[in-house]
């Protein structure tokens, strides 16, 4: 109530963190951003982030801020003509957001992911594992739903058989994960590079002002600076969550029905991002090796072990389809890694 006294609130646009995203107005529409707590300190250190990088690639303004003991805030921007490259993706053409998508991927090498290099050490990827893959694995067996699918070898999601968490154990081990990760260096990163975290502009802007503050069309939202294994590989790995795992279209679904071995959920399909999937994925095929490429890709599946306990704490219901968006990316690794496609 005290954080918002003084503005109207138009929209809650929050999405799968702890902290909370308004779009609010007071004599202008603009975003704001708070957390309590532990999640404020996270906060704390996304704003240190953003100010450190400003000149390093395109990001919001910072409006205002407030650290006090219990919360953090920051306000940011709000553009008319501005939207998510989620949205950007099913406006424009095929061939405009593979250009500013394109344009990004190569800002975001030559700004952040040459600052700071260095190689990966044992410690570090030993810390990686446990904390963002084993410690969330057991969270996620603590959802009632997720332990009675487990009991199943397999089972069938809309139509599709795919083997349960368990079926991947060597893969998850971590001698295994070790083995795939000790080639990675650190870098400077995003940490939470998701399509949604790209605002575009359209072709007009507001005024000339923002022409000159993004001549690219685009900036970067929502940096995440929790990774403990700061490789590059994050943040095509997150990219890979969205355009391969289809997060923005899982995080639409409202319901879920769960039956045996058996789970069904309507959720859309969509051409234009199986476009911008191929493109990308024809980027990461000549941009990297086969087993730099594997990393990317299990770097994805970490990703998805990392959002599902917040998922179980919203809805352990509909945390199941998150669940199976696991299982989907999973079995797509694997036949990957095992040359079945």
């Amino acid at each position: 109530m005290h954080i918002n006294e003084n503005v109207l609130i138009l929209k809650d646009v929050s999405a799968g963190s702890n902290a909370i995203t308004l779009l609010v107005k007071k004599d202008k529409k603009f975003y704001r951003k708070y957390a309590f707590d532990v999640e404020a300190e996270k906060l704390k250190t996304q704003i240190r982030w953003i100010e450190e990088h400003q000149k390093d690639v395109p990001l919001p303004l910072i409006l205002n801020k407030e650290n006090e003991l219990s919360y953090t805030i920051y306000d940011m921007p709000m553009y008319e003509s501005a939207m998510s490259m989620f949205q950007f993706i099913h406006t424009v053409p095929i061939e405009k957001s593979w250009s500013v998508l394109g344009t990004a991927l190569k800002d975001i090498d030559e700004g952040l992911h040459k600052k700071n290099i260095k190689p990966s050490d044992k410690n570090t990827i030993d810390n990686y594992i446990c904390c963002k893959v084993y410690g969330n694995v057991r969270k996620i067996l603590e959802n009632k739903y997720i332990v009675d699918l487990e009991r199943n070898e397999n089972i069938i999601v809309n139509g599709r058989k795919l083997p349960t968490l368990h079926t991947y154990r060597e893969m998850l081990s971590g001698d295994y994960l070790y083995k795939v990760f000790e080639k990675d260096i650190y870098v400077d990163i995003h940490g939470d590079l998701s399509i949604e975290n790209i605002v575009c502009f359209c072709d007009n802007y507001d005024n000339a002002n923002l022409q000159g503050l993004y001549p690219k069309g685009y900036y970067f939202i929502d940096p995440n600076s929790d990774n403990i294994h700061n490789s590059p590989f994050l943040d095509y790995a997150k990219l890979l969550q969205s355009l391969h795992g289809n997060y923005e279209f899982l995080m639409k679904v409202s319901d879920v029905s769960i039956k045996e071995s058996s789970v069904e959920y309507m959720v859309i399909k969509s051409q234009q991002y199986d476009a911008i999937y191929h493109k990308y994925q024809e980027f990461l095929k000549n941009k990297y090796t086969k087993t730099q490429l594997l990393s990317i890709y299990y770097h994805e599946i970490v990703h998805w072990i990392r959002l599902l306990p917040y998922k179980n704490m919203k809805n352990e219901k509909l945390a199941v389809v998150f669940y199976t968006g696991l299982l989907n990316v999973l079995f797509d690794v694997w036949e990957l890694e095992n040359g079945k496609r």
